[in-house]
């Protein structure tokens, strides 16, 4: 009876084992909801936030990121991972935010200020970015091809050179807050590249 008793456990054992080791190797799908696999969810929402304080709730009802303090600054700026394409950003605050391996293409952020704001391998292809204030920004890895920067102020953001080069052969326009040209504000002249608009 003790040596069936010692097998009888040492099954037991191997089977928990194995259950285990299955559990752990085979894939589950995460709890942990990425946006940008397929976009945010869309559930209706008017996809601008601006002028409707009904769909201002909506939003913020469902992604918390747009929370403001007491200042109007984002409580939560971290857009990581997040698919913010065909959104309408304009005019909005955004200083010192984090967007990491984020999608706005096609996004209106004209006139937003993401001054001091990084964003690392961002996708901004197709955007409308008139007249906003890029000043000290992190842009790395980011690609701005086709997009709309008449008017932005870039003084002082780290950008890709290549990614500058295609810019400034596009650049054009006065930021109306600073003063800035745009083609000035990429320091376009050290490249030597005249804007194909002047």
């Amino acid at each position: 009876m003790n040596l069936f008793n010692r097998i009888v456990k040492q099954l037991i054992r191997s089977f928990v084992a194995i259950l285990i080791g299955l559990l752990l190797i085979l894939p589950s799908k995460a709890f942990a909801i990425y946006p940008s696999g397929g976009g945010l969810p869309d559930l209706g929402l008017d996809r601008s936030l601006q002028g409707s304080d009904q769909a201002t709730e909506a939003f913020k009802e469902k992604f918390p990121f747009y929370e403001r303090d007491e200042d109007g600054k984002p409580i939560t700026k971290e857009f990581v991972k997040y698919d913010l394409a065909n959104y309408d950003l304009s005019g909005l605050d955004l200083r010192g935010a984090l967007f990491s391996v984020a999608t706005l293409k096609r996004a209106d952020l004209e006139g937003a200020n993401l001054e001091g704001s990084i964003a690392y391998a961002t996708h901004f292809e197709e955007a409308n970015l008139t007249n906003v204030n890029f000043r000290d920004a992190v842009l790395t890895k980011s690609f701005f091809m086709a997009t709309t920067i008449d008017g932005a102020d870039f003084s002082g953001a780290i950008i890709d050179a290549p990614q500058r080069e295609e810019m400034c052969s596009r650049a054009t326009g006065v930021n109306p807050d600073s003063g800035v040209e745009t083609y000035d504000s990429l320091d376009c002249l050290s490249l030597n590249i005249r804007s194909a608009k002047s």
